[in-house]
């Protein structure tokens, strides 16, 4: 599928952990809906409401964060420790945050217009209506 930056993802979990003050750069460029992977997500949505309360955002207090979760269960405590590990440095946060964001909007994009498609392949739709809806 179009549009999954998965391992920007990951990339972008590593700065934050090992860099907390990254957050204060992303936090306008990307949401958690915009991750595709799931569980990124979920994480992400942990380091947002750990900078929110003024928490520290590092492997451990992730760990703590979603210790509940069946993902974590199964094999967290290793991904998690892989999402720190092999990211080198968090000076390209920035960068990894525009592609989650780029791919998230691709996303969004292709769901739109395969909808359109299916409403234009009906022989009853009114073409005019939709085409002056989708300008809208």
């Amino acid at each position: 599928m179009a549009g999954n930056a998965l391992e920007a993802e990951k990339y972008l979990l590593g700065s934050i952990l090992l860099d907390n003050s990254v957050m204060s750069l992303v936090l306008e460029i990307v949401k958690p809906e915009d991750f595709y992977t799931p569980i990124n997500a979920e994480i992400y949505n942990a380091c947002i409401k750990l900078n929110s309360a003024g928490h520290p955002i590092d492997v451990a207090t992730i760990m703590f964060a979603v210790k509940d979760t069946e993902w974590f269960r199964d094999n967290g405590v290793t991904y998690i420790m892989d999402l720190a590990g092999q990211t080198a440095s968090s000076c390209n946060c920035v960068y990894y945050a525009k592609i989650i964001r780029n791919d998230a909007l691709r996303r969004k994009l292709n769901t739109f217009a395969n909808q359109l498609l299916a409403k234009t392949s009906s022989p009853v739709v009114d073409s005019f209506g939709l085409a002056s809806n989708v300008i809208q």
